[in-house]
């Protein structure tokens, strides 16, 4: 082996590999020195070397440790950027079954970066396929394990994204009527309510789940601002304003929470509702442009000139060195 780390060493990558080889096959007492073998040579010829020799490596890799996601993954990644995407499915599909959950969860992650809405879709069919041969209707006789729920969520996120929203929400109440301890599939039926527009009865969800998992807090908040996004680009500002408050709700004190709000109120023509909670940040954050500016078109549109006047009036009360709300209230922005 210490030849073998040598010619790779050295350069002679094929030659030390296939040293590797014929070690690792003789005694399997070396199986660990010859993975850190082929670790230091995927990291040292990373920059460099071509996909089919970082094939090579990371097959070994993958042979040598078939419980390790991380190694089947980075194999896969090689197959997917040297054209043979089936073989990296096959890898990936390898991946999701090895344990620990933690690294089987990094690859399900990494399925949305290799492929298709509809590979994912159809790769996570596959893999549910695996848990319950006869549907999600025998999710509950299934026996599943806990730590192989997550497919159930990633299927249901890839019918989403499919434009299939209903069957992905049906598939996870049935989910969660099986397994109404689980935390994953609570979150993901939460967040798919709100993205399907039903958006209070996925805040009902969410609310409910914060309180029995706290430690949940930053994965939600994440992915309800993804979703928050998602509806402002859409136009969908009633559903965003409902979402708004949800996150104002839970961050009381976060300015950017409160700017949410008063947009959502903006964009829907509500501009009294939308200059009260932009005369707050204001109060609080004089020389916002984006608040400013906002809460300027607002008292244009509402057109009642001394409640702008007042509100203005107040802001440099609170912050008489304050140059943005100076402007706005001489009319010079």
């Amino acid at each position: 082996m210490q030849l073998a780390r040598a010619l790779v060493g050295l350069g002679n990558i094929e030659e030390g590999l296939a040293l590797i080889d014929k070690a690792a096959a003789a005694d399997t007492g070396l199986r660990d020195s010859a993975i850190d073998t082929l670790i230091h040579a995927s990291d040292s010829l990373h920059q460099d070397a071509g996909p089919s020799l970082l094939e090579n490596i990371f097959a070994r890799l993958a042979r040598l440790n078939p419980e390790s996601a991380y190694f089947l993954t980075r194999w896969a990644e090689v197959l997917f950027a040297s054209g043979e995407r089936e073989k990296g499915i096959a890898a990936l599909h390898q991946a999701v079954a090895a344990t620990p959950e933690s690294d089987a969860l990094q690859t399900a992650d990494r399925v949305r970066t290799f492929m298709t809405p509809d590979e994912q879709t159809r790769f996570w069919e596959i893999e549910l396929g695996r848990l319950a041969p006869d549907g999600i209707q025998s999710l509950c006789a299934s026996n599943i394990p806990e730590n192989k729920l997550f497919i159930v969520c990633y299927f249901a996120e890839a019918l989403a994204e499919g434009n299939q929203a209903p069957e992905a929400i049906a598939m996870l109440s049935e989910a969660k009527r099986c397994f109404p301890e689980n935390v994953r599939i609570a979150v993901t039926l939460g967040l798919l309510e709100c993205r399907a527009g039903n958006v209070q009865s996925g805040i009902n969800y969410l609310e409910s789940l914060l309180q029995q998992c706290p430690e949940c807090l930053n994965e939600i908040m994440a992915k309800v601002e993804n979703i928050l996004s998602m509806l402002t680009e859409k136009g969908r500002f009633a559903e965003n304003e409902l979402l708004a408050r949800f996150l104002m709700k839970v961050e009381p004190d976060n300015l950017l929470r409160r700017f949410q709000l008063a947009e959502s109120m903006f964009r829907q023509k509500k501009y009294a509702e939308a200059i009260h909670e932009f005369e707050y940040i204001l109060l609080h954050a004089p020389e916002s442009p984006r608040a400013a500016g906002m809460m300027n078109e607002a008292c244009n549109s509402l057109n009642a000139p001394e409640i702008c006047r007042n509100a203005w009036q107040r802001i440099l009360e609170a912050n008489p060195d304050a140059k943005v709300p100076q402007q706005y209230r001489e009319g010079n922005p």
